[in-house]
């Protein structure tokens, strides 16, 4: 007897169903893009995003200063300063906490948290000025505090206490960037034999995480599994954006005609995101997976979208992204990226796959007995 054909999508159902691989949710590579706005008639940048969406980063005002502010629901709000005329948010957890540095009414540069409307004052480590880039969701800030005696070092703030880090060797300066959920701080020190060295402060130790062949390298972010992100030079002295994982540090490359690159975010999934150069000289924002090489996030916006993506901040795990860029109006404006997901299939439409499936493997059985 001739055995019947069967079609190749009875094939693909019958698989999928039988090894459970049938997809509930599929994402596509493209984004919505939000325009956050900006306080007056200004210019804005973002500088961070919580998984819930909401983002913060700093906006020139009327007054032609930049203040920090947060945008959550829709609605951009001024965070003020210490009595200066000048605040940056860097960081926000979770819980909605936001860390940054402001000048405060003294004249000096101050860390801040900020949380139930009030901006709070972190202090130094005995010198004149402190400045906050991250902050867990534990609430613990990292950044660097000039010091008395001179020089500055990497601090980490947790109970209303702020710690000393300190550097590769004892009186060399340093500089916190990011921690995470377990307090692990990634940053950058002074080596001893010249340059900077991004670093990881873990378990009251320092680790050096090397460069990609050159004199220096810096970490700007680091995820819950201890992934770290940043910039480094090559042998030829260019920096690149980087991934260190599992002890090893990998180039992420550079744009198509461009020359370097850097990475300024991270989520735990190890996507990265960052600014590079394209032909000509111009900076676009770029998206990297799992290490692989980075891409110009242009490419995902649609095709009329009008804006430009000139730099992509941070990360978070729903892979929303934010940065900062030129809108259609040629203003340059903190944006928004959320990733557009095919629609779940409706329940008739998972009816009709597993009748499609069943028939198949009807029809496979009815064969194979001849």
């Amino acid at each position: 007897m001739k055995p019947k054909l069967i079609s190749l999508q009875t094939l693909s159902c019958v698989a999928l169903l039988t090894t459970g691989l049938l997809p509930l949710r599929v994402s596509a590579l493209s984004y919505t893009i939000t325009d956050l706005g900006a306080l007056g008639s200004g210019t804005s940048s973002s500088r961070a995003l919580n998984d819930n969406g909401v983002v913060v980063g700093e906006s020139r005002t009327a007054a032609s200063e930049y203040h920090a502010f947060v945008v959550s629901g829709g609605s951009l709000t001024d965070l003020g300063t210490l009595g200066g005329d000048f605040s940056t948010a860097a960081a926000i957890n979770n819980g909605g906490t936001i860390a940054g540095t402001s000048r405060s009414g003294d004249g000096n540069i101050r860390a801040f948290t900020y949380s139930g409307g009030s901006m709070t004052a972190l202090g130094t480590l005995g010198g004149d000025r402190s400045w906050a880039y991250g902050i867990n969701d534990g609430g613990t800030v990292v950044g660097f505090s000039t010091l008395a005696s001179g020089g500055f070092t990497a601090f980490r703030y947790s109970g209303g206490s702020m710690i000393d880090l300190g550097g590769l060797a004892l009186g060399i300066s340093s500089e916190a960037r990011a921690v995470n959920a377990a307090g692990t701080v990634a940053g950058w020190s002074y080596a001893p034999g010249g340059g900077l060295h991004a670093v990881k402060w873990e378990s009251g130790g320092i680790a050096d995480l090397g460069t990609l062949g050159g004199l220096t390298s810096q970490a700007m972010a680091i995820n819950d599994s201890g992934q770290v992100a940043g910039v480094a030079d090559d042998l030829a002295g260019t920096p690149h954006a980087f991934r260190h994982s599992s002890g090893s540090m990998t180039d992420l490359g550079v744009l198509s005609g461009g020359s370097y690159s850097v990475a300024l975010g991270i989520n735990n999934a190890g996507s990265v995101v960052g600014f590079a150069n394209v032909s000509g000289g111009a900076q676009r924002a770029f998206l990297s997976f799992d290490g692989g090489p980075g891409t110009d996030l242009n490419g995902f916006l649609p095709s009329l979208s009008g804006w430009v993506l000139n730099v992509a901040y941070d990360i978070n795990e729903a892979g929303q992204i934010t940065g900062s860029g030129m809108n259609p109006l040629g203003q340059s404006h903190a944006f928004l990226l959320t990733p557009v997901k095919e629609p779940v299939p409706e329940a008739s439409t998972w009816a009709a796959l597993v009748a499609v499936a069943l028939a198949g493997l009807w029809q496979v059985r009815r064969q194979h007995r001849g």
